[in-house]
C-alpha cells in the first residue's frame, strides 16, 4: 500500500513539474511572439490605439481571427494577423489576457 502511495505522488508531481513546464514555454514563446504588438498596444492606459493587456482570452483571438478573415477592417492589422498561424494566435491571447492590465 505505501509503494501505491509514493507512486501516485510521483506522478502528481511529476505531472505538476511538466504542467509548469509547458505553461512557461507558452508564456516565453507568447512574450516573444507579442513584441511587434508592443508598439501600438503598450501597457498604457493612455494610447488612442487600446492596450491588450488584461483583456479576455477569447475577445483578443476572436478579433485577431475577424482581422485575418476581412470581417474586422484595418489594413495593418489584417497584415500582422496573416502572418501568425492559428496556434501562434491562440499564445499570444493567452499572453496578453495573463498580463492583469486591463482597459479602463
Amino acid at each position: 500500500m505505501r509503494y501505491i502511495r509514493v507512486l501516485l505522488v510521483l506522478y502528481i508531481v511529476s505531472v505538476s513539474v511538466n504542467a509548469f513546464a509547458d505553461f512557461s514555454e507558452s508564456f516565453v514563446k507568447g512574450e516573444s511572439l507579442s513584441l511587434p504588438c508592443l508598439g501600438c498596444h503598450g501597457k498604457s492606459k493612455d494610447l488612442s490605439i487600446p492596450s491588450l493587456f488584461g483583456l479576455e482570452e477569447d475577445y483578443i483571438y476572436n478579433s485577431l481571427i475577424e482581422y485575418q478573415t476581412g470581417q474586422r477592417e484595418h489594413y495593418l492589422m489584417r497584415i500582422i494577423s496573416n502572418g501568425y498561424d492559428d496556434v501562434q494566435l491562440r499564445i499570444i491571447s493567452k499572453y496578453y489576457s495573463l498580463q492583469g492590465i486591463k482597459n479602463e
